[in-house]
């Protein structure tokens, strides 16, 4: 969550930069409403993603499937998907490798989340 936290962080930087250089005159008001539009969207991602890991860990005996998280994940952009995961992700380990007849690989992986 410090990851996320942090990127909302320098959204809201962001917003008052962009904010300031409008009320300066230093872009104009199409491009002051584009950036906003942008980081507001940014910022909603974040938060969303906030709000899921929330739900997820008042419960310490709530298991996330790899199902429920890719269907959490849908909606971010990647940097989220990213800075989620390394938030909910302690350990992944590769258990066993095979390379198949096709040249593929089967994995068999064990993932700690925190």
């Amino acid at each position: 969550m410090t990851d996320l936290n942090r990127r909302l962080q320098l959204v809201a930087d962001r917003k008052r930069k962009f904010q300031t250089m409008y009320v300066d005159e230093l872009i104009s008001r199409d491009d002051f409403l584009l950036r906003r539009a942008e980081l507001d969207a940014e910022e909603k991602s974040l938060r969303n993603a906030l709000d899921e890991i929330a739900a997820t860990s008042e419960d310490d005996k709530i298991e996330v499937t790899a199902a429920d998280l890719l269907e959490m994940l849908a909606g971010c952009n990647e940097a989220d998907k990213k800075a989620i995961m390394h938030e909910m992700v302690k350990e992944v380990k590769i258990k066993n490798a095979d390379r198949m007849d096709n040249g593929h690989m089967t994995l068999d992986i064990e993932v700690t989340y925190n």
